[in-house]
């Protein structure tokens, strides 16, 4: 136990900068991606599968969230947006992190790249008290290429990349040395504290045989 704040310091001091994502995303394009309508409050169940409203149409990659891989964040999102003015509407298939338990945590549900046009007869309605947001919108049928866009969004993201990324995941993974010193430090505190409460809370008995 005593080494578990050196390990959580190590892992802290592991984070990646992806700014450059913002820019180089831009390039990617493709004839169909699927995007979930959210908030989603309604998901349809046929047999072993949830389906959730969503649009099919002509998209374009894009990054969100924080930009620093790291456990203090959550990953940014790399996904597509839709640039379609007139999409179709169709519904589409989930995924679930934890198999048999969709119901229970709703906003881990994700997009497949599996959709149906229209929800058969047999499909029963879950609905949920709040509507929730899930960890991934968006997904791809196919490979996505790229198109005129990429000759301003890749020098740009390598710019970034030297310019921005490379010298902050630096300067983060340059706190690995006093981290590790610090984390040290508080295991060894941890150490000494623990031996002096055994100390105090041991009978006379106790103490006079550590004694000899």
């Amino acid at each position: 136990m005593k080494y578990v704040p050196l390990l959580f310091s190590l892992l802290l001091s592991s984070c990646i900068s992806t700014v450059h994502q913002y820019a180089a995303r831009r390039a990617l394009v493709a004839d169909e991606v699927l995007v979930l309508r959210t908030p989603i409050q309604d998901i349809w169940q046929v047999e072993d599968k949830f389906y959730a409203r969503g649009h099919l149409g002509k998209g374009r990659g894009i990054q969100r969230g924080i930009p620093i891989n790291s456990i203090l964040y959550q990953s940014p999102e790399s996904g597509f947006e839709l640039t379609d003015t007139n999409p179709r509407e169709v519904f589409i298939e989930l995924y679930h992190d934890f198999p048999g338990r969709e119901t229970k945590k709703p906003e881990r549900f994700c997009a497949t790249a599996r959709y149906l046009t229209a929800m058969p007869s047999q499909a029963k309605k879950v609905t949920f008290t709040q509507a929730f947001a899930p960890d991934a919108s968006s997904a791809v049928i196919g490979s996505p290429g790229t198109d005129a866009h990429r000759y301003y969004a890749y020098p740009l993201a390598a710019i970034l990349a030297v310019g921005i990324d490379l010298p902050a995941s630096i300067v983060m993974t340059g706190a690995l040395i006093p981290s590790i010193g610090i984390g040290a430090t508080a295991a060894k505190t941890a150490a000494v504290c623990t031996q002096q409460q055994k100390q105090l809370s041991s009978t006379p008995e106790e103490a006079a045989d550590r004694a000899r």
